[in-house]
C-alpha cells in the first residue's frame, strides 16, 4: 500500500550561530538542521516572532523567515514508502528519525524520514511535479491519494 496526501505545515526558517540555533530546537516544532547556520521549524507560522526574539537574545544578527509559501510538503506513508521513493531518487533513506537531502524526482528536496512516513519537501514551484511523478512511477504500486491535512507541528522524536 502506498499513500500519498499533501501537508500543510507553517515552515520557518532560522538563519544565524549555529550554538544560537540550537537552543530552538525542540519546543514542539519538527527541526530540520539543513546546514550549520540553518535551521526548518516545521510549526506554527504564528510563531515567528517568538523565534525572532530567542534566537535574537542569543545571535543579534539571526534572521527568522516564514518559508511556508516556499515549500510544498508530501506525506508518504504505507509498506510502500521505500519502493515508492527509491524510484524516484537515488538518495538512501538512512534510518529514522533523520534529514537527507538531494535529488528527487530530478528536483532539489529534503526528505524527513520518519518511522511511519516520509516527508518530502521540494519548491513550492515543484509540488505538482512531484505529484505527478510519483503516480505516474508509482502506478503498480496502487497510490492513493488521501485529504490534505494541517499538520501544524509533526514529531521528528
Amino acid at each position: 500500500m502506498l499513500e500519498l496526501r499533501s501537508v500543510s505545515s507553517g515552515i520557518v526558517g532560522c538563519y544565524g550561530q549555529p550554538a544560537a540555533l540550537d537552543q530552538l530546537n525542540g519546543n514542539g516544532a519538527t527541526a530540520l538542521r539543513v546546514a550549520p547556520d540553518e535551521l526548518l521549524l516545521l510549526t506554527d507560522r504564528s510563531r515567528v516572532g517568538e523565534l525572532e526574539a530567542a534566537l535574537g537574545t542569543a545571535d543579534p544578527t539571526g534572521v527568522v523567515l516564514d518559508l511556508s509559501g516556499a515549500f510544498a510538503i508530501w506525506a508518504l506513508r504505507g509498506d510502500a514508502r521505500g519502493e515508492a521513493f527509491c524510484r524516484l531518487s537515488q538518495v538512501d533513506l538512512p534510518q529514522a528519525p533523520a534529514l537527507v537531502q538531494g535529488l528527487v524526482a530530478h528536483v532539489p528536496a529534503k526528505t524527513v524520514v520518519l518511522d511511519d512516513e516520509l516527508l518530502v519537501l521540494v519548491s513550492s514551484a515543484f509540488g505538482h511535479h512531484l505529484r505527478e511523478r510519483l503516480l505516474a512511477a508509482c502506478a503498480d504500486l496502487g497510490p492513493t491519494e488521501a485529504e490534505p491535512v494541517l499538520e501544524e507541528e509533526p514529531a521528528l522524536a
